[in-house]
């Protein structure tokens, strides 16, 4: 244990591209109650494989796990659902304004945790 562990409020900003070790990260500070997750739901991607080469020459990659959040739950396939659903839309990137940041800022300033 760390002498002085960051007790602070965490957000953990999530889209439809997030995939793999940054789903089981959010999912799992999420489950946790460590983190509030804001965003749009990722994608599932989150299966353990391994790749190997044939004798061919060829390659195959293959599921060898299933990673699990700390209770247990499977995100592949089913994705992170947000705390709070927050989308980009091309106006306001075009304004140069991006929803799911402020979402974040004012949930540090202002939310629980």
């Amino acid at each position: 244990p760390q002498k002085n562990p960051y007790t602070g409020k965490i957000v953990i900003l999530v889209d439809e591209l997030s995939g793999s070790a940054s789903e089981q990260f959010a999912a799992g500070m999420q489950e946790v109650g460590r983190a509030t997750v804001i965003g749009k739901k990722t994608e599932g991607d989150d299966m353990d494989a391994d790749l190997v080469e044939l004798p061919t020459g060829a390659y195959l990659i293959y599921a060898a796990g299933e990673p699990r959040t700390p209770k247990g739950v499977v995100v592949e396939g089913r994705g992170v659902v947000p705390d709070i659903e927050v989308g980009l839309t091309r106006a306001g990137l075009l304004a140069g304004r991006d929803a799911q940041l402020e979402a974040a800022i004012e949930r540090i300033k202002n939310g629980k945790r």
